[in-house]
């Protein structure tokens, strides 16, 4: 994911609306969690909408990751 994000920044693709930084960046949330028969993965999902969230609300151009490490 860090690599993507710094391939990514170092396109330098101008923003089209200015942006924080005036150029396209990215911002994302990681969880992790292992699959379980029977049990949806949306706690997963709703955790990694949560670090998306935090990662632009600190800043955005980052990762967060989930701090709890895999969730079942």
């Amino acid at each position: 994911a860090e690599t993507l994000r710094n391939a990514v920044t170092t396109l330098a693709i101008p923003h089209e609306l200015g942006g924080s930084a005036g150029v396209v960046t990215l911002s994302g949330g990681l969880a992790t969690g292992a699959a379980q028969p029977g049990k949806a993965p949306k706690e997963v999902v709703a955790a990694a909408d949560t670090m998306l969230y935090a990662a632009k609300a600190a800043g955005r151009n980052r990762l967060c990751v989930h701090p709890s490490g895999p969730l079942a």
